[in-house]
């Protein structure tokens, strides 16, 4: 096989691999996860950026309709209080 062709191939497959990696592990990829809470499951999946207009929804799926949650936050990348 050509010299050129095999690094042309290794480029291509270690790009698509490494956008791949970004892909699910960048700043704007959602945060996922299940918790317990005194034998409650909930899961959970957070979107880490909000670009349309108006407040973002937050929804934490449960069978207890009693459950409350708290969630504090703050913009990316600044020196903001947890709100």
């Amino acid at each position: 096989m050509n010299k050129s062709l095999i690094i042309w191939l290794i480029a291509l497959i270690l790009t698509l691999l490494l956008a791949a990696f970004q892909r699910m592990t960048g700043p704007t990829y959602p945060v996922s996860g299940i918790v317990d809470f005194n034998n409650e499951i909930a899961e959970y999946e957070f979107d880490r950026s909000h670009s349309g207009e108006g407040d973002h929804t937050i929804q934490i799926k449960n069978d207890n309709a009693g459950l409350q949650a708290e969630l504090f936050w703050k913009r990316y990348k600044t020196k903001d209080d947890w709100t």
